[in-house]
């Protein structure tokens, strides 16, 4: 299936806030194209966290039905970046640069988080993280960008170790394991 044609532009916002706004001329848009296209697109430059405010007021309920405008084809999201370390455009929270310390486990955001639980969290995120890299990899046109792909995950497993997140044997295991996927299918 062809991917989504989706153009993105940067506007401002009523209270000048920075947002992006995605629009597909076509059909509308849904949360898997979107989060595919920010991932993806332009070389990784639109990877981030984003949030977006759903106007689901009495004002966005419809008319009449009399003299209604034709709704149009295509579909328009406009997402808020946020930037980590800054304040959230949308609640004015700080968001944080970890969610836990890398030394104890103990949560920085204020949610009760354990040694136990942070490992588990980054285990999740580790396998996200090669899900990502997997697709990168196959999507690549050139070896290089496949190759730094490649090397560039190798190097956030050895990150996490020396950081403490995972053990030297499950680096090794995270390692052979993400090696064995990644050269499937090649000869």
């Amino acid at each position: 299936m062809a991917a989504a044609k989706i153009e993105a532009m940067w506007d401002c916002d009523m209270h000048d806030n920075n947002i992006l706004v995605l629009e597909k001329k076509r059909g509308k848009l849904n949360l898997s194209e979107v989060g595919d296209f920010l991932r993806y697109e332009k070389s990784g430059s639109f990877q981030g966290h984003w949030v977006m405010i759903i106007n689901a007021t009495e004002a966005t309920c419809g008319g009449s039905g009399w003299m209604d405008e034709e709704e149009p084809k295509g579909d328009q999201w406009a997402l808020y970046r946020v930037e980590q370390g800054e304040a959230c455009p949308v609640c004015g929270e700080v968001s944080p640069l970890l969610e836990w310390c890398p030394m104890c486990g103990e949560s920085l955001t204020g949610k009760k988080v354990n040694a136990e639980q942070a490992m588990g969290n980054a285990e999740n995120i580790l396998e996200a993280m090669k899900r990502e890299t997997l697709h990168a990899i196959e999507s690549a046109e050139r070896e290089e960008a496949r190759k730094a792909w490649y090397y560039s995950h190798l190097g956030s497993l050895d990150f996490a170790r020396q950081i403490g997140l995972i053990t030297e044997e499950r680096r090794q295991q995270l390692y052979k394991e993400f090696q064995e996927e990644a050269h499937h299918g090649e000869d």
